[in-house]
């Protein structure tokens, strides 16, 4: 990793009104870009995520699932963020490996290799001594809808605790595409008390007179922070990141950093499915969205028509005796009637429960689908056994295909960020990670499902020989040594206990040396003879 960081501090203020107003209008398109996506959005939490801010205006400790008629979007959900971490980074495990890029030099390969295990298990430490995986849960949960916004920062607070994760919600960033179409600037606007903004930003100076009162007579009002994270690509030979900050409604840019290096920018910013040409992306959840919409309509229709068969429909003679405002249908209870009149009759209801219950199933099947929670149909029975669980997440692998490699890139920036840090603190010395001289190889359960189809392959072209001309063949045709080691590649385990080629040449020599002196001893007449 190369790069420095530059000492942050107060701005410059002899043309602060320029850039702080170029920033507030690229602030205020890019608010314009996100508005067309926010009622989609509000839909998808609505159904699936109730209890999260929505984007339209609320009050605290609100009801927000009077609407909700049916679960199955909201279990679903939180099942396919349980299921993408478990598959892609599960809490206290070793989910990735570090390992030489081919610009290594064959020869300092081995040495360099040692030196990534101590960056690896330094890498490990810090998330596993932080809150990666409880944001990461949270990560998963807004991926499903749309773009997840993951900030990860310095914590100097804590000495056991160098890095700090924070899953942002979609209602507090606007984002900016750049020239390539990556995230090229993330706006968060958010709300602070004036006492805790230099708390946050011990350097940060204010330069607003009306900012300056307030600091000075009520430090507990909170306002408006607009924090800007930008690309600059003035500068072509390395990465360099801007970092503003802005009091909004008083136009007063009161901190600003400049970040150079690789993995310099603190977001990470994760996606789903990309349509060219818009600015974010769509989650899972977009995509079964009309079925919720069916499921959850559907449901109330049945609620309403439960009522409807408890309660009944009734219908009565106008003869002058009945009072339908007085009547109350409660045990006991006479109602009365003139001579000749039907009084009241029952009136039968036109809903049909089976009807409504087979298109439950139908889509309550789709958003799971939908969601990744059905792979080879529901468990039934005794626990899976091995075979079945690698069945599983191989069919989880190929229905989620593409999308994989986009959140698994999320891991790598995850890795940059978290590595830039320990860097930044003098705690590591790493090399450029760009896969030239580092690359950084999954190990997760869905990665290795990944490659569930090239294993399968190997294991079927041996087994066929076998087959065919019997397990000696198989001896025969093949370099045990060299199987040993593809085998070995394609489960990714550790080659530490596997003997080297050279090892395995070496005592294939002496097995032969000693089958030669066997043979000769054998050959040998006896003694006297």
């Amino acid at each position: 990793m190369t790069g420095d960081v530059i000492a942050p501090g107060a701005p410059n203020v002899t043309e602060p009104d320029k850039k702080v107003k170029d920033l507030i209008k690229r602030f205020g398109v890019a608010v314009q870009k996100r508005s067309p996506w926010e009622e989609l959005w509000q839909d998808c939490y609505d159904y699936a995520l109730p209890q999260k801010t929505g984007f339209f205006p609320s009050t605290p400790g609100q009801e927000r699932m009077d609407q909700v008629f049916d679960e199955t979007a909201i279990v679903g959900t939180q099942e396919f963020a349980s299921r993408m971490q478990s598959g892609i980074c599960p809490a206290f495990t070793k989910f990735l490996v570090l390992e030489c890029g081919p610009n290594v030099p064959a020869d300092q390969r081995d040495q360099v290799q040692v030196g990534l295990q101590e960056i690896q298990d330094d890498f490990f430490d810090v998330i596993n001594h932080s809150n990666f995986n409880q944001e990461m849960y949270e990560f998963f949960l807004e991926l499903a809808v749309s773009n997840a916004p993951l900030l990860i920062e310095e914590n100097n607070d804590e000495p056991d605790r160098p890095a700090r994760f924070t899953q942002v919600p979609l209602t507090q960033v606007y984002m900016e595409r750049d020239p390539f179409g990556g995230c090229g600037a993330m706006f968060q606007l958010t709300k602070k008390k004036i006492s805790d903004i230099k708390v946050k930003w011990p350097k940060a100076v204010f330069h607003n007179d009306d900012l300056l009162k307030l600091e000075a007579e009520e430090p507990e009002k909170e306002i408006d922070i607009l924090i800007i994270t930008y690309r600059d690509w003035t500068v072509k030979t390395e990465e360099v990141n801007k970092y503003c900050v802005i009091a909004k409604q008083y136009e007063d840019l009161i901190y600003e950093e400049e970040m150079r290096g690789e993995g310099s920018n603190p977001w990470v910013v994760g996606g789903w499915s990309h349509s060219a040409g818009e600015t974010y992306d769509r989650g899972p959840l977009v995509n079964v969205l009309p079925a919720i919409r069916t499921l959850n309509l559907t449901v109330q229709l049945i609620l309403e028509n439960a009522e409807l068969a408890i309660s009944g429909m009734w219908q009565g003679d106008d003869d002058g005796v009945l009072n339908p405002d007085t009547v109350r249908l409660v045990p006991g209870t006479i109602v009365p009637k003139a001579v000749n009149s039907t009084g009241l009759t029952p009136l039968e209801t036109p809903g049909k429960f089976d009807v409504g219950q087979m298109i439950l199933d139908d889509m309550r099947h789709n958003v799971r689908k939908g969601l990744y929670n059905e792979t080879l149909g529901p468990r039934e029975g005794t626990p899976p056994s091995a075979t079945e669980v690698a069945e599983r997440m191989a069919d989880l692998a190929r229905q989620v295909g593409s999308p994989f490699g986009r959140v698994w890139a999320v891991m790598e920036q995850v890795v940059r960020r978290v590595l830039y840090i320990r860097r930044k603190q003098g705690a590591i010395k790493i090399p450029r990670i760009g896969g030239q001289y580092v690359k950084i190889r999954p190990t997760a359960a869905l990665a290795k499902a990944q490659r569930y189809d090239d294993i399968q392959n190997e294991r079927y072209f041996y087994t066929t020989i076998a087959e065919l001309y019997g397990p000696e063949m198989v001896a025969l045709v093949s370099k045990p040594e060299e199987v040993t080691q593809v085998f070995a590649d394609l489960y990714q385990v550790n080659k530490k206990p596997l003997r080297t080629k050279i090892e395995v040449k070496d005592l294939i020599e002496k097995l032969k040396q000693a089958m030669a002196a066997q043979a000769q001893a054998q050959q040998a007449p006896p003694p006297g003879a």
